[in-house]
């Protein structure tokens, strides 16, 4: 899920439908794909949005989420630190950017607010290293995604050439927020592209009709990601729990 530490009944409504997911059939871990918290993050680890807007709406699933950062983070000095520097079963955050392993899966979690050399080159690296069978990064500002506007399409173009190169033809799926939506886009050498935006913040319009759109819709919702030694699932679902759009990618 992405974009949703807003407070509001849609951030309730998506948060409400994952927790019945789960407990219908338990999940492993949880990812966020940024702007965890609005209007500029955390204040601190005792801020009093992660016992209002955290713990006390995703803490029932009782599994430990894997967050990335997002624009909103960097609005403030400490907005980032704080998100890093908090301890909680729910939620392992070790640096702004990191590798971990689940089952048949290695996940990247990039920070692409602004890609330093040295995220980069660790990207590089750590991706050449993984002898996972499924590879994937997720992120918070799309590369390719229904254009809203001229300045969607700047920030994607920064996207495509910093971030693109690295992982064009080496990993299975790229994930990510952002645009308050929830899209699917045409795979492009060998990389699926979800978005997954609509986690509670108020939605965005969206092109849905754009060249290379699977699908796409401003409504709120979260993806899930399922994965073994013969294929990957990833599905977007809405807050009544169905699912809009899926695909399963094979090898």
């Amino acid at each position: 899920m992405g974009d949703f530490g807003s407070g509001t009944q849609a951030q309730r409504d998506v948060a409400a439908a994952i927790v019945r997911m789960g407990k219908a059939e338990p999940f492993d871990f949880g990812v966020t794909f940024g702007d965890n918290f609005y209007p500029s993050g955390m204040t601190g680890p005792d801020d009093t949005r992660w016992r209002d807007w955290w713990e006390s709406l995703y803490g029932p699933l009782a599994i430990v989420f894997y967050p990335s950062l997002g624009n909103h983070e960097w609005y403030s000095g400490d907005g980032a630190a704080a998100e890093i520097a908090y301890r909680s079963p729910t939620w392992r955050f070790p640096a702004p950017y990191y590798s971990f392993t689940a089952g048949p899966v290695q996940f990247f979690v990039v920070d692409t607010t602004e890609i330093s050399e040295a995220e980069v080159l660790w990207l590089d690296k750590a991706i050449g290293a993984s002898t996972s069978l499924w590879k994937v990064v997720y992120g918070h500002h799309p590369i390719f995604a229904p254009e809203r506007n001229a300045k969607s399409g700047m920030y994607m173009k920064y996207m495509q050439a910093r971030l693109w190169p690295v992982i064009r033809g080496r990993v299975d799926a790229y994930l990510c927020g952002h645009q308050h939506a929830m899209a699917h886009m045409d795979p492009r050498d060998g990389v699926h592209f979800f978005m997954s935006g609509g986690g509670g913040a108020p939605l965005n319009k969206v092109a849905g009709k754009d060249s290379g759109v699977i699908f796409a819709e401003s409504k709120f919702g979260f993806l899930t990601l399922e994965a073994d030694a013969a294929k990957m699932g990833i599905a977007i679902f809405d807050t009544d729990g169905k699912a809009f759009d899926s695909e399963v990618i094979t090898k």
